[in-house]
């Protein structure tokens, strides 16, 4: 509860697979709420059908505000940049 709101950059990798997200996250110390956009995965084709990595929700557990993807590959990889706001 020591911040409010948030964005973050998410970046995944697996075997050669990238993914890159962006989001914005608030909450209100009882919901968490998610906002992701540009997600781009990669290598890209011209018809767009690369799957991404994962998928991004957020939850409130006890005083934390916890980020989740569900991966769609085991044993992805995931850094974050986060600029948090309080």
């Amino acid at each position: 509860a020591n911040y409010r709101a948030g964005k973050l950059m998410v970046f995944a990798t697996n075997t050669g697979n990238n993914q890159m997200a962006e989001m914005v996250l608030a909450h209100d110390n009882t919901n968490a709420y998610l906002s992701v956009y540009g997600v781009i995965a990669a290598p890209y084709d011209a018809a767009n059908t690369t799957t991404p990595l994962g998928t991004f929700t957020a939850g409130i557990n006890n005083a934390n505000v916890e980020i989740y993807m569900a991966q769609t590959r085991s044993n992805t990889a995931v850094k974050i940049v986060a600029h948090l706001i309080k």
